[in-house]
């Protein structure tokens, strides 16, 4: 979100709720604002140009800490207040939505690029030991660490279930995938919830940098690389998408179960 949008933003919230006032004006409010200044001269400097192989993109980064420096910046201009519990609710039914057999119902799992940690939350409440990381966890995150997801610190083997929906957010897709596949158990299951397409109606907000033109082209990439696809289903919030479910396997995909999940009907 660029700084005119987010001021505009913030202006029409306040009309419409006038106590706002006081926490735009808060120092985490001018903490915010000051971040989206800064951020707004540091995009002036993260390349539009994307290259393309097949139906999938990269943005073109300089290099790769300018990479990093692009991705940590986004925690620091985002309002993640009434968001945390609307996108716990909303995780929370998808993960009882999913067909009994396709994930495990315990043991641990890994959240990648989970910012506060909402989803952790998700996981623990359903009966699973989780853990995320991010570039930038903020201050006090009892949920996570910080961490790359494209050289995570974890022991090859040593988790159930991996989870991210900041597939969009990656540097080297091929990476991401090779680490997941090493710290994933044998049998192990790695979710997505994945952004529609460009094909699909949807456009790489100024924070993307991986990018794809449909849902199908991401489960055919996962496909070939030793992934099956189990389970889609399709959500509205906090944007619309389809939730995957990949197990970690050598062998023949299986068909996929397709599902409308319980919070695309709100």
């Amino acid at each position: 979100m660029g700084l005119t949008r987010f001021v505009a933003n913030q202006a029409k919230a306040t009309l419409k709720n006038p106590a706002r006032i006081g926490m735009v004006f808060s120092p985490t409010g001018v903490r915010r604002l000051r971040a989206m200044v800064l951020n707004s001269f540091q995009l002036r400097n993260i390349s539009n140009t994307w290259e393309q192989d097949g139906n999938l993109k990269n943005r073109r980064y300089n290099s790769y800490d300018q990479y990093l420096k692009h991705q940590r910046a986004k925690v620091e201009t985002l309002d993640l207040g009434s968001y945390d519990e609307k996108y716990y609710a909303a995780l929370t039914d998808r993960l009882k939505g999913i067909d009994p057999g396709t994930i495990p119902t315990t043991g641990s799992v890994l959240c990648l690029g989970a910012r506060l940690g909402t989803e952790v939350r998700a996981f623990i409440d359903q009966g699973y030991f989780a853990l995320g990381i991010d570039l930038n966890p903020g201050v006090n995150n009892q949920y996570v660490v910080t961490g790359d997801f494209h050289h995570l610190q974890f022991a090859d083997s040593s988790v159930d279930l991996a989870f991210t929906n900041a597939l969009d957010h990656v540097f080297d897709v091929e990476m991401v995938l090779a680490e997941i596949s090493r710290v994933l158990k044998p049998g192990g299951t790695f979710i997505v919830e994945a952004v529609r397409g460009t094909d699909e109606g949807k456009e790489p907000e100024s924070f993307a940098s991986f990018w794809w033109k449909s849902v199908d082209d991401l489960v055919d990439f996962f496909s070939n690389r030793s992934f099956e696809a189990t389970f889609r289903g399709r959500f509205a919030f906090p944007w619309g998408g389809y939730f995957l479910c990949f197990r970690l396997s050598k062998g023949t995909p299986k068909t996929m179960v397709s599902s409308d999940l319980i919070d695309d009907k709100r």
